[in-house]
């Protein structure tokens, strides 16, 4: 049992209760109101999928969400293993769609 991964799903039960919550539309609120919500729900799944991998160094690889829904990741991984597993992984989790790859191999 890792200490560090259970801290890892702590922050992400947090992570995605304000995601849920901000979810939340008062009476009234259109759709254009709810794209941030949308935004961050799309980057928390893209985050617990690179966190929840050993393959990865998920809390060193930046997710970034445009108002289109298009998924940079960024930062820096330790092989091009290591990229391409964090680009399957993104993919994997936005269901097909390919992510931006702004990761430098270091």
């Amino acid at each position: 049992m890792r200490v560090d991964g259970m801290r890892t799903k702590g922050w992400g039960a947090a992570i995605l209760l304000g995601t849920a919550l901000a979810g939340c539309a008062a009476p009234g609120e259109s759709d254009v109101d709810q794209a941030p919500a949308r935004i961050v729900a799309i980057e928390v799944e893209v985050k617990r999928a690179l966190l929840a991998s050993d393959a990865v160094g998920g809390a060193a690889i930046g997710v970034g969400v445009d108002e289109r829904g298009t998924v940079t990741l960024d930062g820096f991984v330790g092989s091009e293993a290591e990229r391409t597993e964090a680009l399957r992984l993104a993919r994997e989790a936005l269901g097909g769609a390919e992510p931006v790859d702004a990761l430098q191999v270091r």
